[in-house]
């Protein structure tokens, strides 16, 4: 079998550039090589993950069927909160713009892949990395005629298999409170981001007025999602956090930041609200 590589990828530990060699991606010295499974490039290191990122992969690898179906209807009955709708202001915080190359991490069954392709256009570009293979396989079957499709790819956020400063932008909601290394995911969608990109990045996270609340919504979500009951990630310093919003009914946090140079400095490339 033929491989084709349809974005680059690079060794998620060297950096080195990965090159097709029948059904796997290797560095051309073949210290590191990668299978591809299913058409899905699988880049995922340490092949022993930390505790968090080995239960959260299995569990999504078991749950990702569900996925959707969860968030519709048994969210919507604990919450209270149209979820489904509520993700629209979610997507309404990306700037990204026609044309531009865009990564999201940990796209789940592709909630937000319609949304992104809307606001790139069919001459822009999508890569989708997630650590579970079964929300991929979900990611796939949801995009399978959407305009530009994702490159998907198996990865950890930690270690992200990309060159330096290759995308326009970067996507990231729901996950990175529970990363077993989440400063190093952050630090890692700085990387890859070209300066003055942007990265937006947000988790589940009780808003003042949900903390404030003493009734079984509150109790039981945080015994569902073990991400409520942690404390969001500090921003890394390559980043500059611009804004930051309640979002899903107050039931989540997003952080719109720019890139930072080498210099520290920041070379304004997009507006926000």
């Amino acid at each position: 079998m033929t491989l084709h590589l349809s974005f680059p990828l690079v060794c998620p530990i060297s950096h080195a550039p990965l090159f097709a060699d029948e059904d796997k991606l290797c560095t051309a010295d073949g210290e590191h090589c990668y299978p591809v499974v299913n058409g899905i490039p699988n880049c995922v290191v340490p092949l022993q993950l930390g505790e968090d990122d080995d239960h959260w992969s299995n569990y999504y690898d078991w749950f990702s069927p569900y996925y959707a179906w969860n968030e519709r209807v048994l969210g919507r009955a604990i919450t209270g909160v149209d979820i489904v709708r509520e993700r629209k202001g979610v997507s309404d915080h990306i700037p990204a713009s026609l044309g531009q190359t865009v990564l999201e991490v940990s796209p789940g069954p592709g909630i937000y892949q319609a949304a992104l392709a809307d606001k790139i256009g069919n001459q822009g570009q999508i890569v989708a990395l997630d650590l579970s293979a079964g929300m991929l396989h979900q990611c796939r079957k949801v995009t399978a005629d959407q305009v530009p499709k994702p490159v998907l790819v198996q990865g950890n956020a930690a270690y992200l298999p990309f060159e330096t400063g290759c995308f326009d932008g970067l996507f990231h909601f729901g996950g990175v409170n529970l990363f077993s290394e989440p400063a190093r995911a952050l630090s890692e969608f700085a990387r890859v981001v070209k300066p003055g990109g942007w990265v937006v990045f947000g988790d589940e996270h009780f808003s003042e007025s949900w903390r404030n609340r003493r009734d079984w919504r509150v109790r039981l979500l945080r015994k569902m999602n073990p991400g409520f009951n942690r404390t969001p990630p500090t921003t890394p310093t390559s980043l500059e956090c611009v804004a930051e919003r309640e979002v899903i009914g107050g039931l989540g946090y997003l952080r719109i930041c720019h890139v930072r140079d080498s210099l520290g400095q920041t070379p304004y490339a997009f507006h926000h609200d």
